[in-house]
């Protein structure tokens, strides 16, 4: 893993600090633990140690009741600013803000209590293999910002000669070509993207946007019925424009069989629905029904008919769960399939009418002409 695991450890108490130390030492030994008694200098300590994971003390002992939640500041600083793998090892409540999620998988909360340090050294132990994947993730998002600024930066200083301007054009330039060389990684990665891929989770930014998949928030988020694909593009649903949509178009979702049964694969035996559906996904769509791909433990695989269409009002979709919102955005659609959901609208709401016709008399016509006349009968 290249240098040694580090974990830095916030705590103001130096007896009960040596004891959870001593433990780690014992059972985690690939982990080089320092020590920190002063809140008010752990956040400067993180910026300095850029430590792997944190343990973390949340009040001072002989604390007034003003700077009793001395650690809450440091919670704050790594959850916002500096985000690490985190043990918190407290004897009290926990920040109400900003609130430490439940089951988050690089959180965690040991109560203080006899061979509470034990627990401490498990969840580090459980943390371990995860931390190289963290490192390998901060490494390429770095590396790729290095080479962004050493590509663009002469560029940049050829443009414009005002330094204000200079450094503005350098930062959205950083910004728009580091987000597209992280793609063409992803794309010229000898893996095939997964189809769980095409989501972008949480949803991408405040504003709803095309290809958004929201859900009715007192369903179930099992239940594919629930959920709605926003269709409006997203320049119409900009909040705080004068022009923005009070209602946007959403196609709505239910089971994957509706995608099935518009191919006719109803009751197919296993191997022919495989054959088949490997063709039908790369259309797109079947019937009218677009399937889009679950994301386990968060939503299910669904279809999405492009004529089972209601309006939501914007004023009732919101970024998180509210007791004031009728729908909640769930996941965003990533590039190219946001663009491949718009063609496929396109294609079923733009398509010009066909009117029925009797279609044998049409035939007949054509087969006259191309037929000979003594042609044998068949």
């Amino acid at each position: 893993m290249g240098r040694k695991i580090v974990a830095l450890m916030i705590e103001d108490e130096a007896a009960s600090a040596e004891t959870v130390i001593k433990t780690i030492q014992e059972h985690v030994p690939e982990l080089r633990v320092e020590l920190e008694t002063d809140f008010s200098k752990a956040e400067a300590r993180i910026k300095e140690l850029l430590p792997d994971v944190v343990i973390l003390d949340l009040y001072q002992e002989d604390a007034t009741q003003e700077g009793a939640a001395a650690g809450a500041p440091v919670w704050t600083h790594i959850w916002q600013d500096r985000f690490c793998p985190l043990v918190f090892h407290t004897a009290r409540e926990l920040p109400e803000e900003p609130r430490p999620p439940d089951d988050h998988p690089f959180v965690k909360v040991v109560r203080k209590k006899s061979k509470s340090d034990i627990q401490v050294a498990q969840h580090l132990k459980e943390l371990i293999p995860h931390i190289a994947a963290i490192r390998a993730v901060e490494q390429e998002v770095f590396g790729v910002l290095q080479g962004v600024l050493r590509e663009i930066a002469d560029i940049v200083w050829k443009v414009t000669n005002d330094n204000a301007s200079r450094d503005r054009m350098l930062m959205r330039a950083a910004r728009r070509r580091a987000a597209a060389m992280m793609d063409e990684a992803t794309l010229l990665d000898k893996k095939p993207m997964t189809s769980w891929e095409q989501w972008l989770i949480p949803p991408l930014g405040n504003d709803v946007l095309m290809g958004d998949l929201v859900r009715v928030s007192e369903a179930a988020p099992g239940d594919p019925t629930g959920y709605r694909l926003i269709l409006t593009p997203s320049c119409d649903m900009v909040r705080g424009r004068a022009r923005c949509a009070t209602q946007v178009l959403a196609a709505k979702c239910g089971p994957i069989t509706k995608y099935i049964t518009a191919a006719t694969l109803a009751g197919a035996a296993e191997r022919k629905l495989r054959e088949r559906l490997l063709i039908l996904l790369t259309q797109e769509e079947c019937g009218g029904y677009v399937a889009l791909p679950p994301l386990p433990g968060v939503f299910p695989v669904m279809a999405a008919g492009m004529r089972d269409l209601e309006f939501l009002p914007m004023t009732e979709i919101a970024n998180k769960n509210s007791n004031d919102a009728r729908y909640v955005r769930v996941a965003s659609t990533d590039s190219p399939f946001r663009e491949k959901l718009a063609w496929t609208y396109m294609q079923i709401a733009a398509r010009p009418g066909m009117p029925e016709c009797d279609a044998q008399e049409f035939i007949d016509s054509i087969v006259k002409t191309v037929a000979p006349t003594d042609a044998k009968k068949v």
